[in-house]
């Protein structure tokens, strides 16, 4: 059956357009997400719903009436920007625009507004709906998320970081700006194929990339490779990739996200790196193989080193030192230099070295020595420009006589007799000037009983003598500063530090070449320069009646105290002093030495002297500052060493001694009962230093 709608008649039509202005005045005043309400042809609010309630603050008899300008910021005001939206909205039909409004409380909101003109049937301008939505949040995340975006950008420009996503089913991947500038092209996003992609990998490495990448797309795994670019312009660069794939629900392939990351300098580097780290190790064997740690069994006799590169010290250096004591009692010393600095250069003051202790173990002389040693290095040096200089020494086993060879060499200095001269020798030329047969000559010097003789290479002498001088330091310059030193009571050691010293202040800066010192020193020679290891058979004026007396000179410093124990030992055994006696005289002497070294802080002096009935060890230093008796407690850790010396010495004491003191114990040769002990009552002495108060 058809049925016919009815016409609706004026009446009914009427009720239901009433009936759906109510429902959308209903609905317009429930929407809390935007405001919307409308406004006269002048912009005074007419109408006002829950959302501009809400998103600007007025309660709707606070805002009905009131011109719509003063939801604008006062800027706004004075430029009549609202009238011109209402201008714009009758004259367009629609204003639209985004900016700062003010709440009833004084805040601001981000909008964003529309505003639409209202005609009635006549055509004429009825007013105008204005929709408002606060849009901070979404404008802040808007700003965060560019941020972001420009911060990703400029970290993968840092990291030389590129990013690619590949879209499996539409084979399409895009690029990122720093991918771009990676592969040399134009920083830019855009998408190319998958086959665009691998065009630019290396050819060599091409298929290790499409397999990896199609791989890790199949079987849902992440992918790491590395692999070579060429760039429009033909530069290889090396990449590191790696990335991981996006899938469906159904576990299809969808996208594959990866990052490449231009890492040619870096692996340049470690290459150079490794390439160091060999050429350090080989630097260190050869540097071992030049320098050894040199030391002499021999008391009498002290050997003191030292070694300091140039500034250029990323080159390995070619001096070279070494020593050897011969079963005869000769010590025989080496110090030389080969011309230049590199691994050549060492190999070369490697071979002489090796050479110059077969030579002297086997027994050979000075022409021998020298004729072999020159023989070595013409055979194995690179070029016929390198040559090198050698000092030789034999010390005679009564250390009185000293026979030196030079080839091309300074001279050696000789302090003794309270004197510090340049020794004039016979020189030859240097290893590798003449091939062979060339009439070696040495020179012997009698250099009597105490003595310090310093040998060098040319580095040391060849700097300026002052910052802004073009004057080298020179010989003579440098036994003057060793005679001030020695006259300042210089060690052995402080010797050869104070001459470095002395020479780096006048060049003004690190020496320019290597500089190797070797330092023979024994006893009574200028100053305390008697200190480490020097043995002398004189007698002590006390006490009386000593059967021997046996003195040993010390530094200020803790090696002291295993040198004195050695010499005490050393003393013990040649005098038959064992057990009981040896271990209380050995416990007694490094007590002293101990005490001297913290306290005393000078040169030191220490005496071994042999009676029939006892054994006298003393330690003189020359500190001037009296002694001072202290107690100690009994749980101290410190400052008990000489009441120990009071508990196992037959008598102890303090007597002056010059510009010091002597502090001294006796031990008995046989042991005796503690009742015939005779102790000092103080439990424990602290010699103090001159700074002390």
């Amino acid at each position: 059956m058809l049925v016919t709608p009815r016409e609706p008649t004026p009446e009914r039509a009427g009720r239901f357009s009433q009936a759906a202005a109510e429902e959308f005045r209903l609905l317009v005043e429930s929407v809390k997400d935007y405001a919307i309400f409308l406004l006269d042809n002048d912009g005074h609010v007419m109408s006002w719903n829950a959302g501009a309630e809400r998103i600007k603050g007025y309660a709707a008899n606070e805002i009905l009436g009131q011109h719509f300008s003063r939801f604008y910021e006062p800027e706004d005001q004075a430029t009549a920007r609202p009238a011109r939206a209402l201008e714009t909205a009758a004259r367009d039909g629609r204003f639209e625009g985004y900016g700062w409004r003010v709440r009833k409380d004084g805040s601001r909101f981000y909008a964003h507004v529309t505003i639409t003109p209202l005609y009635d049937t006549w055509g004429e301008l009825h007013g105008f709906a204005k929709v408002t939505q606060d849009i901070t949040a979404q404008r802040e995340a808007e700003r965060l998320l560019r941020e972001r975006e420009q911060q990703l950008t400029e970290a993968q420009a840092i990291a030389q970081l590129g990013s690619f996503a590949w879209d499996v089913a539409a084979d399409e991947i895009t690029w990122s700006p720093e991918l771009c500038r990676i592969y040399g092209l134009e920083p830019r996003t855009f998408t190319s194929t998958f086959e665009v992609f691998l065009r630019y990998v290396h050819p060599e490495d091409r298929l290790l990339v499409e397999e990896g990448l199609r791989q890790a797309a199949l079987t849902k795994t992440s992918f790491r490779l590395e692999q070579r670019i060429v760039r429009p312009n033909g530069d290889v660069r090396l990449l590191s990739s790696q990335g991981r794939g996006v899938h469906d629900e159904p576990g299809a392939p969808q996208r594959m996200l990866g990052v490449c990351q231009d890492v040619s300098e870096q692996r340049e580097g470690e290459r150079q790196l490794a390439e160091a780290h060999a050429q350090a190790e080989l630097s260190r064997q050869l540097q071992s193989g030049l320098l050894p740690v040199l030391s002499l069994h021999d008391p009498t006799l002290a050997l003191r080193t030292r070694y300091l590169p140039g500034h250029e010290r990323a080159l390995l250096g070619a001096d070279f030192f070494d020593a050897l004591e011969l079963p005869d009692g000769t010590v025989a010393t080496l110090l030389g230099d080969v011309a230049g600095h590199g691994p050549a250069e060492a190999a070369v003051g490697v071979a002489l070295r090796a050479a110059w202790r077969a030579l002297i173990l086997a027994g050979h002389g000075v022409v021998d020595v020298l004729d072999v040693l020159n023989t070595v290095l013409t055979s194995n040096r690179p070029s016929e420009e390198m040559f090198a200089t050698v000092c030789c020494l034999w010390v005679g086993a009564d250390r009185r006589s000293v026979t030196v060879a030079l080839a091309g060499h300074p001279p050696p200095l000789l302090a003794s007799g309270g004197k510090v001269e340049v020794v004039e020798l016979a020189a030859g030329p240097a290893l590798g000037i003449i091939e062979q047969g060339y009439p070696w000559e040495a020179d012997t010097l009698e250099v009597g009983d105490g003595w310090t003789l310093l040998c060098y290479t040319d580095g040391l002498i060849e700097g300026l003598r002052a910052p802004d001088s073009v004057e080298r330091f020179g010989i003579e310059a440098l036994s003057e500063a060793a005679a001030r030193l020695l006259d300042g009571q210089a060690s052995a050691d402080a010797l050869l530090d104070g001459l470095l010293g002395v020479v780096r202040e006048a060049n003004g800066q690190d020496l320019s070449d290597d500089v190797a010192m070797l330092c023979l020193t024994t006893s009574q020679q200028l100053g305390p320069a008697r200190e480490r290891g020097v043995m002398t058979g004189q007698r002590s004026s006390e006490p009386d009646g000593s059967e021997a007396v046996q003195q040993l000179g010390l530094s200020p410093d803790a090696s002291s105290v295993t040198l004195a124990r050695r010499f005490i030992r050393q003393f013990a055994t040649d005098h038959s002093l064992d057990g009981e006696v040896l271990e209380r005289l050995v416990l007694v002497g490094t007590e002293l030495v101990t005490n001297a070294v913290l306290h005393a802080r000078t040169a030191l002096v220490l005496t071994l002297e042999l009676s029939p009935d006892r054994v006298r060890v003393s330690v003189k230093d020359r500190s001037s500052a009296p002694a001072v008796l202290g107690q100690q407690p009994p749980e101290a850790l410190s400052g008990r060493g000489l009441a120990m010396v009071s508990a196992v010495s037959r008598e102890w004491g303090v007597d002056p001694a010059g510009v010091g003191k002597r502090v001294w114990a006796e031990i008995d040769r046989l042991p005796r009962p503690p009742s015939h002990r005779r102790q000092a009552a103080q439990p424990a002495l602290v010699i103090p230093s001159p700074e002390d108060p």
